[in-house]
């Protein structure tokens, strides 16, 4: 089989004779071979480990001579790495090369400034599609103020269970949470961006409806993590603390409007609404709460950062989360539109395992 041109220029003096540095004829044919390596693993796809040869030969000749920058601009096109492939064509045209060698190069030229141009604007597109949901986002985020209050079972709620037990102070720094439940055009991006996975909205319809069927770990390895990195801002999951905090918003009482549940104050199975035990409700269908919070009562179980514990023996009393206890399991709070008004009491627990995703899981951001 013919080599390629690459490799008879290998064997020519132009490799021994055009470097600047002093470099032995020994240690000039040792490099010659890891370029002539690098050519073949170039052919047979192994970008990677051409890179690695073209390294080394680099490495002992001191710098990059044009056989090298040849077949480096050549596979780091193949990997789509055009910004360096950038650097180094404006790198070539400066060193001694052959016609030969010029003639390979220049369709790199008007190729890689294609490449540049689509990668921009694809930047630019994102960069689009980021505004607005950063937007909603920010201007979605209340304030909740400092403050102390009693956590746990409320004094006139009959309906407790005893993981609501102890009842005890905590007192709480201030924060911002997300006015609603994370809805799926907020978390739709996200997988239109290849980090999330596509979850499924049942059927029901997304836009303004919380996003379902997200497990925990979905949320904090993936959507926080890509969140943060487009915004340049810090979110996380509320802490159980905060979360009831945030939901009683002053109140003392099993629901934050009073005692009785009373009839379309939210969306359980049993609440007087019409998405009741049917589906999830539009975010903001229902009353807000004194901080001006919606939907912390049923809709979607909410995820926090809290590992389960069987009670509140041991838990922090400065609103941090509890991370002590089964940590492959997690809170959940706020009940849903898939089980009675029992469960969407301000103090009412659920656990689940950090993977599971449900119909009737969501959650909200907070932020320091």
């Amino acid at each position: 089989m013919k080599k390629h041109w690459l490799a008879f220029l290998l064997c020519t003096p132009f490799f021994f004779t055009h470097s600047a540095n002093a470099v032995s004829d020994a240690d000039k044919i040792k490099a010659r071979a890891y370029v002539f390596a690098a050519e073949d693993e170039f052919n047979n796809k192994n970008y990677e480990s051409a890179l690695t040869g073209l390294e080394k030969a680099e490495q002992i000749m001191g710098e990059k001579i044009a056989p090298i920058l040849v077949l480096e601009i050549k596979t780091r096109y193949e990997l789509a790495q055009y910004e360096q492939v950038n650097k180094l064509l404006e790198k070539f045209f400066t060193v001694q090369s052959t016609s030969a060698m010029q003639k390979e190069v220049s369709p790199y030229l008007i190729k890689n400034e294609e490449k540049l141009a689509q990668a921009e604007a694809a930047r630019l597109k994102i960069e689009e599609a980021r505004r607005p949901l950063v937007n909603s986002i920010l201007n979605s985020m209340v304030t909740i103020p400092a403050g102390s209050f009693m956590m746990g079972c409320s004094p006139s709620d009959s309906g407790c269970d005893n993981n609501e037990m102890r009842r005890h102070r905590v007192n709480i720094h201030s924060f911002k949470m997300l006015e609603t439940e994370v809805t799926w055009d907020m978390y739709q991006p996200c997988i239109d961006a290849g980090v999330c996975n596509r979850a499924h909205d049942s059927g029901w319809g997304k836009g303004s409806r919380p996003v379902i069927h997200v497990s925990y770990t979905d949320i904090v390895e993936d959507y926080i993590p890509w969140l943060n990195a487009l915004t340049g801002l810090t979110f996380r999951l509320p802490s159980e603390a905060e979360w009831e905090y945030a939901a009683r918003a002053g109140s003392t009482t099993g629901y934050s409007w009073g005692n009785a549940k009373g009839s379309n104050n939210a969306n359980c199975a049993d609440c007087g609404s019409r998405w009741d035990f049917k589906q999830t409700a539009p975010v903001k269908s229902f009353r807000p709460n004194a901080f001006g919070l919606y939907d912390m009562h049923g809709n979607v179980w909410e995820w926090t950062a809290d590992y389960w514990n069987d009670d509140y023996y041991g838990a922090p009393d400065d609103g941090s989360s509890w991370l002590r206890g089964d940590g492959s399991r997690r809170v959940l709070r706020g009940g849903s539109w898939l089980l009675g008004q029992r469960t969407v009491r301000v103090s009412s627990r659920r656990e689940d395992g950090v993977a599971y995703r449900l119909g009737h899981y969501g959650f909200r951001l907070a932020q320091d």
